[in-house]
């Protein structure tokens, strides 16, 4: 997952901590929404992250201990990229699983408005989409058999860097899918 975290790191999208990148770690919820917000906006510098602390409040209330993850959780939620885990609850320090970030990259495309992941099938139908749209391509077999486990750092870039390349849809209740695939990427506005 090397070249995936070197282009992220040199978009400005990854930064990593005070122990680096660390790709072999996991990775928790309020760090992958920091990633899906920096891709969805582009706003790589975290200028106009502040703009949406606020928005989360409504939707969690388990972020006091991420105060600095605020305006990313708030922004990916309102987006519809990101959901929370029942009960007013985001659980923002746990780790994030393989499906749950196949998910909110799915979401990030455009998909998802027919709350495909969603329900009791919502893994399966992760796994599927995920794997037809080219979200584990370059992703190791090994890890693709352990979706349910903490996904690393590293495969975590990995998928991240699959949806920024991979062209956004839009919802069409017209198309026999319901979606519309469109001429950009989120890369477009990524340089």
């Amino acid at each position: 997952y090397t070249i995936a975290s070197k282009v992220l790191q040199g978009l400005g999208v990854v930064r990593g901590d005070d122990g680096g990148i660390r790709e072999a770690d996991p990775i928790t919820r309020a760090e992958v929404a920091a990633l899906a917000y920096r891709i969805h906006t582009a706003d790589v510098k975290d200028s106009k992250a502040n703009l949406y602390y606020d928005l989360q409040d409504a939707a969690f209330d388990d972020l006091g201990s991420v105060e600095w993850a605020k305006g990313y959780i708030g922004y990916a939620h309102n987006a519809e990229i990101v959901k929370g885990v029942g009960g007013k609850k985001f659980n923002p320090t746990s780790n994030i699983t393989g499906y749950e970030v196949l998910a909110m990259a799915l979401r990030a495309i455009g998909y998802g408005k027919n709350h495909e992941f969603e329900g009791a099938q919502w893994q399966i139908n992760t796994a599927a989409w995920g794997r037809r749209e080219g979200l584990l391509e370059g992703i190791s077999a090994l890890d693709q058999t352990r979706l349910d486990q903490p996904a690393t750092r590293g495969m975590v870039f990995q998928i991240l860097l699959n949806a920024v390349l991979h062209n956004d849809v839009q919802f069409s209740y017209v198309q026999p899918d319901l979606y519309v695939g469109a001429d950009r990427s989120m890369a477009d506005g990524l340089h």
